[in-house]
């Protein structure tokens, strides 16, 4: 009877480990640039995954010029910069575009906080794009700038263009410095 409680304890904790998973990047195994790999592997076993950048400059220098990340039904992934200064993304020597996929039912959240995206000049690339024809998920940019930005930075197609009232899109003290062109279309 004494150790009831403890196993009623151990059983929350096991239970609030397989709801939110936490981990800091880049580590020996994930990156930016494998994003959709550490998804995929977590989402298996949990519904919300934090993903920490514990490193302030990062410049992208992968010969990869696109990367599509797959987010599974029902997931949040949190992509969270150093909270002491932010993270700061140069995207000088290489063009660079996030691609998500979303399939259906739909259900995704997706949070980007305390990110600098740098010198994104490519004008015939979007740095971040969807084309789903669901619209049950969410997408939020909280204190990230977009600076010397010359390409659209948010495209969403869609064919169902009735339905993009239930699409959320947050943007929360956004700063896009010294643009040239539409950044959200």
């Amino acid at each position: 009877m004494i150790y009831l409680p403890l196993y009623i304890l151990t059983f929350f904790l096991s239970l609030w480990n397989c709801i939110a998973f936490d981990i800091s990047i880049p580590n020996e195994k994930y990156g930016l640039h494998n994003l959709s790999e550490l998804i995929k592997q977590y989402s298996i076993l949990h519904k919300t995954i934090n993903i920490y950048l514990t490193i302030d400059y990062y410049e992208y220098t992968e010969k990869q010029l696109g990367l599509q990340i797959q987010i599974p039904s029902d997931i949040t992934v949190n992509i969270y910069g150093n909270p002491v200064n932010g993270t700061f993304i140069d995207l000088t020597k290489r063009s660079f575009f996030y691609s998500f996929e979303l399939p259906y039912p739909g259900g995704q959240k997706i949070k980007f906080e305390n990110i600098t995206f740098y010198n994104f000049i490519s004008p015939d690339h979007i740095l971040f794009y969807s084309n789903n024809n669901i619209l049950n998920y969410s997408i939020q940019f909280k204190n990230c700038i977009f600076d010397t930005s010359q390409s659209v930075v948010f495209q969403l197609d869609c064919e169902r263009i009735w339905e993009l009232q239930i699409l959320k899109i947050i943007i929360k003290l956004l700063l896009i410095l010294v643009n040239s062109s539409k950044n959200l279309k």
